[in-house]
């Protein structure tokens, strides 16, 4: 669909100029109308601008990006958004600077329950994705917390020297899958080795309270 075109901000501006007169658009409110990622220039969303109902395609602003790194959360069909005009014309490109929540989406249940918190509640069906590159790992927890949670490489460092500890200080035995009686304990621990060795960077964690 062709983008329609809105009010000319420059003929209107060269007509009522004046001191203390700008009228420029540099802030609108808007609806997206559809929203895709172009693997070249990125999240892009079609949107309708209040109260003119305008069309445009706008970009998807984050607070961190970079080369095939970033923070990035995706807006949906029907989303209201508030939306910039670099330099004051929409001509220039628009950018999601924010979503709102609203009666129609309402924030969730922990927020409302616990206004002081900082919440992350992800949408039903998605997907939550935590990743590093290189060397870097994912920390949970206070700084000082005696047990943080750390994810990435020092996972598996973790995990074979809880099973080596296990295999060395165990002396249960048992009957092996062939031949003599083994230590089961050892048995066991070796598999786990070999699972711990697989283990990378999607494993999925629950937790129970005691």
């Amino acid at each position: 669909m062709p983008r329609q075109r809105g009010l000319d901000l420059q003929r209107i501006s060269a007509a009522v100029e004046r001191p203390g007169i700008d009228p420029r658009v540099w802030a609108s409110l808007a609806i997206v109308t559809d929203f895709r990622v172009d693997p070249e220039v990125g999240p892009l969303a079609d949107v309708v601008t209040l109260p003119d109902n305008d069309e445009h395609t706008a970009r998807l602003g984050t607070v961190y990006s970079g080369v095939g790194w970033g923070l990035y959360a995706p807006v949906a069909v029907d989303d209201e958004v508030l939306v910039v005009a670099p330099s004051g014309h929409p001509d220039n490109g628009l950018v999601i600077v924010a979503r709102m929540h609203s009666a129609s989406d309402p924030p969730p249940a922990e927020a409302v329950d616990n206004p002081g918190d900082v919440v992350l509640h992800v949408e039903d069906g998605a997907n939550l994705r935590l990743v590093t590159s290189g060397t870097g790992v994912i920390r949970i927890g206070a700084p000082d917390a005696a047990e943080p949670l750390v994810l990435g490489t020092q996972l598996q460092d973790t995990l074979s020297t809880v099973l080596n500890a296990l295999s060395t200080h165990t002396h249960a035995t048992a009957v092996g899958p062939s031949g003599p009686p083994t230590n089961a304990a050892a048995f066991v621990t070796e598999k786990a080795k070999v699972d711990a060795g697989n283990l990378n960077s999607d494993v999925a964690f629950t937790s129970k309270a005691p």
